[in-house]
């Protein structure tokens, strides 16, 4: 986890032991009170981890493809060796 997101976990955590309401721990973590719940809810069913990006460890869908990296790479190796 990121610091932010333990950050996010401690003050949840803590809220919901100390009963605060959704918009005093909204203002707490400069979100809106829908996020709030939606975190809330994340924390309920997965832990600490479902506060965690949904698309972490993935590839991204724009990255270019791994064969194209390599053709480019050999042809900067080879024919445009010297250029910028």
């Amino acid at each position: 986890m990121s610091k932010e997101e333990n950050r996010r976990a401690m003050i949840l955590v803590g809220a919901k032991e100390r009963n605060r309401t959704n918009d005093e721990i909204a203002q707490a973590l400069g979100l809106g009170v829908r996020q709030v719940q939606r975190l809330k809810q994340a924390l309920n069913e997965h832990g600490p981890v479902g506060l965690a990006h949904g698309n972490r460890g993935r590839k991204a869908s724009h990255a270019v493809a791994d064969k194209i990296v390599e053709e480019v790479e050999r042809l900067y190796k080879t024919t445009y060796k010297g250029f910028n």
